[in-house]
């Protein structure tokens, strides 16, 4: 009966790290479960290698490549995406080898957009610089800045954006708007990237695109004293200018939880005032549970 049970890569480095009963039940009756042995996101190579071993149709994806090379040169019938973006899979090969791909979308909103919340609170406060102090024995006390009607620029107005905006609500925040894809949203008051910039006093980025959209153009709008947020891709921000306008004190603090490079160990560990975080927005116990048994009943339902 075992021998019957088709293999499933679970190629997300973090799958089932709350060890769900439920959900290694599902899996164990459906398939032979193949985790990721690496502990951190799979190259083109290591991925194209195990697909192929292990004769994989169906993988639990992470934010590995599935280029046309790996689609060329494995056998997958199902990619279930465990996260809202699937920037990293080429659709063009899928649609012409039928292979169906699904993604977990709803999973992520509140953990992302609660996490960005409390970044902004907490950057806006100086928290981590003053518990920093504080473990050295320095009572010393900097002074820091509301959130209440600032303006908050959020760019990428997908289901994450949207939840942000309506947490903000009581801050009374000037929400400003920016998405490429505004035909998607008529009743927002949307504002062009080269305006938004000035003004924004807070960015927060919440966009599914590899592309970068903030370069070396957008960096020279930035005002004085900007607050940054990215939990979206490492690559809409360029990382030598972070470093640059971190130096030159135009960007205040900077939250960064995604890199270009995961896991990253960079240049930009040596700033104090650039705050980082292991690629932990939709990390929770809740989050990752619904995200997990929604991204194997994609498979499931569509074998």
């Amino acid at each position: 009966k075992i021998m019957n049970k088709p293999n499933l890569l679970l190629a997300t480095s973090t799958f089932n790290k709350s060890k769900n009963e439920f959900i290694k039940k599902i899996i164990n009756k459906k398939f032979n479960p193949i985790y990721n042995p690496n502990n951190r996101k799979l190259t083109e190579k290591e991925l194209i290698q195990l697909l192929i071993n292990n004769k994989i149709n169906y993988v639990v994806a992470g934010l590995e490549p599935y280029n046309s090379n790996v689609l060329k040169n494995t056998n997958l019938k199902i990619i279930s995406r465990l996260g809202s973006g699937i920037s990293n899979v080429d659709t063009k090969t899928t649609k012409s080898k039928k292979i169906k791909v699904f993604s977990t979308p709803d999973g992520p909103i509140e953990a992302v957009s609660e996490l960005t919340l409390g970044m902004i609170i907490t950057m806006l406060r100086e928290v981590i610089n003053l518990n920093d102090k504080m473990h050295k024995n320095i009572w010393e006390r900097e002074i820091g800045n509301l959130l209440f009607k600032k303006n908050v620029l959020i760019i990428g107005y997908g289901r994450i954006g949207k939840n942000l905006k309506r947490l903000l609500n009581p801050f009374k925040a000037n929400v400003i708007i920016y998405d490429k894809n505004k035909k998607y949203n008529k009743n927002i008051n949307y504002i062009p990237l080269k305006e938004a910039i000035p003004k924004a006093d807070i960015i927060t980025f919440h966009t599914n695109t590899e592309k970068e959209i903030i370069g070396k153009s957008e960096f020279k709008l930035l005002k004085k004293g900007v607050i940054i947020c990215n939990s979206s891709r490492g690559s809409v921000l360029n990382e030598k200018e972070i470093i640059n306008y971190i130096r030159k004190k135009i960007i205040k603090k900077i939250w960064l939880d995604v890199f270009n490079d995961e896991p990253y160990f960079g240049e930009m560990s040596k700033y104090k005032n650039i705050i980082m975080t292991p690629h932990i927005g939709s990390f929770t116990e809740e989050t990752r549970k619904k995200m997990e048994l929604k991204a194997i009943q994609n498979i499931i339902n569509n074998m």
